[in-house]
């Protein structure tokens, strides 16, 4: 099932990046791996630490994973 989610997370970034998901990451499977575990982590995070989560400091990571590799 993770599989799933990992490809279906693919075909959302190519439909909403198109051709510049190849100038963020080489691998679409490894960014969209990264980005379910990170989004993963912030929902689970009250479940696992009894904190709430950082939802600010997940929408940092997240941003971080789609800066254009030079």
């Amino acid at each position: 099932m993770h599989q799933r989610f990992i490809q279906a997370q693919v075909e959302v970034f190519r439909e909403v990046l198109g051709p510049e998901l190849d100038r963020v990451v080489a691998d679409p499977q490894a960014l969209a791996y990264l980005y379910i575990g990170i989004v993963e982590s912030a929902v689970y995070a009250e479940l696992l630490t009894d904190q709430p989560a950082d939802l600010g400091r997940m929408e940092q990571a997240l941003r971080a994973l789609f800066t254009p590799v030079t």
